[in-house]
């Protein structure tokens, strides 16, 4: 799969290198163990409560909001969702298989900003 520009990882290049694929196996473990957790977990960075933790962390911290629009601000969740539920009856995921793991976003962007305020 020819990336062009961006890296390896981004959505589309791993959409273009599932449909190509020819070992079934091999497809089904990257989608269930790779590319649905991370589109769930993606997704779930679009919950309202969230977006509202994150920007009154922006606030506090860096006295800036990012103004979007509610209508327009998240926006792609959407087609993600769309694409996650494709991938779920494509490869018969059960709920499990969706759960997300790793670090909180939040999380990550509070002690990136605690680190860089004590660095100044």
């Amino acid at each position: 799969v020819d990336c062009k520009t961006e890296l390896a990882d981004h959505l589309p290049n791993v959409l273009r290198l599932l449909a190509r694929m020819e070992d079934d196996a091999l497809r089904k473990e990257l989608v269930v163990k790779i590319v649905a957790p991370a589109l769930d977990k993606i997704i779930s960075e679009f919950d309202p409560d969230k977006i509202q933790q994150k920007n009154r962390i922006y606030k506090k911290h860096q006295k800036t909001l990012i103004q979007r629009s509610e209508e327009y601000g998240t926006i792609y969740q959407y087609p993600l969702k769309a694409l996650h539920r494709v991938l779920a009856t494509d490869f018969e995921l059960k709920p499990t298989e969706l759960t997300v793991q790793g670090s909180d976003f939040l999380n990550s962007v509070g002690s990136e900003i605690r680190i860089e305020a004590n660095n100044i």
